[in-house]
């Protein structure tokens, strides 16, 4: 019972693992490409419009990619 409640667990933690490396490569292709590149400008409305673009683009055709460059670093 508790070697099952275990590795529900650890599933649990590398499901939420992986879902936050996705999305944080996803940010970080669409900053390097430029996607969600607005004004020079600083301020909030900027900023947040940026912060909106961000989690709207979709930077690659599968998130598999997004873990395969994430983990080699390419």
């Amino acid at each position: 019972m508790v070697k099952n409640f275990i590795i529900f667990v650890l599933l649990v933690i590398a499901l939420a693992s992986t879902t936050a490396l996705i999305r944080l490569e996803n940010f970080h292709y669409a900053v390097v490409v430029g996607m969600c590149s607005a004004s020079k400008s600083d301020d909030l409305i900027t900023s947040e419009e940026k912060h909106h673009c961000l989690h709207r683009t979709a930077t690659r055709s599968n998130v598999l990619w997004h873990i395969y460059y994430a983990v080699t670093g390419e």
